[in-house]
């Protein structure tokens, strides 16, 4: 299923200067017109992307990101972006969701827009993940 940008719950936690279109995500840009005048553009970043959740085990810790990805196939995929890989290896994190059909320019300010905006994406929807199947200790959790 395609992610609807219309649906304000897809932009719980959105952070400013951040939009969702129906194309994609875009951020705002500042730039300059001919007279030195400030001039905010809003320019394509990505395509459809968003941070459902935020992702954390039994102990509190281990904390990610849960991020749909739609595909050039109109498919949504998920995957749960460990939050110290956005710290240690943001080239990676840019590699996975490209693999995943995520769009964009591969210029380097473009991805580190896209690092930044996955790091302040705090969305309210908490979800407990587990490296494994099954009960991970006396209570149930929720797999993703």
């Amino acid at each position: 299923m395609p992610i609807n940008p219309q649906n304000t719950r897809h932009a719980d936690g959105l952070p400013a200067g951040f939009r969702l279109r129906p194309d994609g995500v875009e951020h705002e840009v500042n730039e300059r017109d001919e007279g030195g005048n400030p001039v905010k553009q809003w320019v394509h970043l990505c395509s459809p992307l968003r941070v459902t959740s935020l992702a954390r085990d039994g102990h509190g810790e281990a904390w990610g990101r849960v991020i749909e990805v739609t595909d050039p196939d109109n498919v949504v995929h998920r995957w749960t972006l460990p939050a110290e890989l956005l710290a240690t290896n943001p080239v990676e994190v840019v590699g996975r969701l490209v693999g995943l059909g995520l769009r964009l320019p591969l210029q380097p300010s473009t991805r580190a827009t896209l690092v930044s905006l996955l790091n302040r994406w705090s969305p309210t929807c908490r979800v407990r993940s587990t490296p494994h199947l099954g009960w991970a200790d006396d209570t149930c959790s929720t797999f993703v």
